[in-house]
């Protein structure tokens, strides 16, 4: 060999500090009739598919080592805080136990400093869909990614309840004529609609963006691209609300709500 391989070139490989990069070292000076850049090669192969060099005189101590080490369960554990930090919940009485048990795991994470639960809050794959959670100097691509954008929104219409019970399934059939549910479902052709946010000039932000145009159109007036559903039902207001502008009666109310 006329250069000697050393333990950079190997880590350039992939080989980390440890035994398996001595054992690597070690195979490598027994290949003395190999040029250098055969035998990283060589090398680079070993590391990559083990499997394949267990017959291999020069090779197999190595390669068995590898395929060993690989089958050892890798375990990190974070510690949490020991007390449960304050954080808000709104609607506390009708959120599932499992949502507040993730969201609780999740506000003593040592890098959270602060959360809630909203009223659609419900058990999700790590962290609860519906839950908000603030860090510091850090973000949680998994946290994010679960669930990005998800909310509820709440129509109410000014519709007695005796009528709304009496027309229930004519309104379930216009709800489902006029909107799309379900994941990849949207509107094609000549059944999208239009509408002055699709000329906003952010879409001309960069070309990703631009080509999401498209998307956005066909999901304009759905439910959403993912696992999304509505309810009905009757919102009473014992007191007239000022805020919202609305006395004292009962109406029929469509929430909708996001489920994963």
């Amino acid at each position: 060999m006329s250069k000697k391989i050393k333990g950079q070139d190997l880590k350039q490989l992939g080989y980390k500090e440890g035994k398996i990069l001595g054992m690597a070292l070690d195979a490598a000076g027994r290949l003395n009739q190999v040029k250098k850049d055969e035998a990283l090669i060589l090398l680079k192969k070993v590391k990559d598919y083990p499997e394949s060099f267990l017959d291999d005189p020069e090779m197999k101590a190595l390669a068995q080592t590898m395929i060993e080490e690989a089958r050892i369960p890798v375990t990190t554990t974070t510690p949490l805080k020991p007390d449960l930090p304050p954080y808000s919940i709104y609607g506390a009485g009708f959120i599932e136990e499992g949502a507040r048990s993730q969201m609780e795991i999740a506000m003593r994470l040592p890098i959270t400093i602060g959360g809630a639960l909203m009223p659609d809050a419900h058990q999700g794959y790590g962290l609860p869909i519906g839950g908000v959670l603030a860090t510091e100097n850090v973000v949680i691509p998994y946290g994010v990614g679960v669930d990005i954008g998800c909310r509820m929104a709440l129509s109410i219409f000014d519709i007695p309840e005796s009528e709304f019970e009496k027309n229930e399934a004519r309104y379930k059939r216009e709800l489902i004529a006029h909107t799309k549910f379900g994941a990849g479902e949207g509107f094609k052709g000549t059944d999208r609609s239009d509408h002055e946010v699709l000329d906003r000039r952010e879409f001309n932000i960069a070309p990703f963006i631009n080509n999401m145009r498209d998307k956005a159109w066909s999901q304009l007036g759905t439910s959403g691209g993912g696992n999304h559903f509505s309810e009905w039902g009757i919102l009473e207001f014992p007191d007239d609300d000022l805020n919202l502008g609305i006395v004292e009666n009962k109406f029929g109310v469509c929430p909708k709500l996001d489920s994963v």
